[in-house]
């Protein structure tokens, strides 16, 4: 989300500020999972469909059936075609972003939502 926010204001501003993101983001962040977590924890975890970012990155529609399949639609035979066309037609690059650009300390990064990623790391 930092390199995203850095990368918008930079077309605006001379100095977008790179530490200040970090450290609104991660504060932001950290409050925005716990907060998800405790509504999740309230509504049950079968209204919920997690998506795997790891995953989607190296193949957007691999859990597209499996959506479909958790709120109870019928999967489009022309899906897959669909989809491949649309990866054709936006091919992704490797997105590379370092937490010290922001001012962040790696380690730290991880004990702040370690809460979020011990509780997920099996679907990552």
């Amino acid at each position: 989300m930092c390199s995203l926010n850095y990368r918008f204001r930079r077309a605006f501003v001379d100095n977008p500020e790179p530490e200040y993101l970090g450290a609104m983001h991660q504060a932001y962040w950290v409050e925005a999972l716990e907060r998800m977590l405790e509504v999740r924890g309230r509504i049950g975890d079968d209204r919920v469909f997690d998506v795997s970012h790891a995953r989607q990155v190296v193949d957007p529609g691999e859990q597209v059936p499996q959506f479909y399949e958790h709120i109870g639609w019928d999967y489009p035979e022309a899906m897959d075609r669909w989809i491949g066309v649309w990866q054709a037609q936006h091919p992704k690059g490797k997105h590379e972003s370092r937490p010290e650009f922001f001012g962040l300390d790696p380690e730290q990064v991880s004990r702040d939502f370690e809460f979020y990623t011990d509780r997920f790391a099996s679907s990552l």
